[in-house]
């Protein structure tokens, strides 16, 4: 949990970064997320990057390359029902990655 229970965050470089498991995960606060410019070409593992953030309305992923990605188990389990994910269809590795929302 990187960002745990965090409000604002303005600019991050994860672009080293392989292995981003659960970086959002209990954000309980967080509601709006652009990820738009986020460098996710070396990531392997995704698994609940985005889980039990419940008041989540908005998040951008439109530029995130799964190219890399193995894992996505449970990446959006517990999000907001009525969130808004914005995402380029062309990129996503499989349909997958949004059967955990609940």
């Amino acid at each position: 949990m990187l960002f745990f229970d965090f409000y604002y965050l303005t600019s991050f470089n994860p672009s080293k970064v392989t292995d981003i498991e659960s970086m959002f995960d209990y954000c309980s606060q967080l509601t709006n997320l652009d990820l738009s410019n986020f460098n996710s070409e070396n990531d392997t593992n995704m698994s609940h990057m985005f889980g039990e953030c419940p008041y989540l309305v908005y998040l951008n992923l439109s530029n995130f390359n799964l190219k890399n990605v193995t894992n996505m188990i449970e990446m959006f389990n517990g999000i907001n029902r009525n969130c808004e994910i914005i995402c380029d269809v062309q990129k996503k590795r499989n349909n997958e990655y949004l059967k955990d929302r609940k």
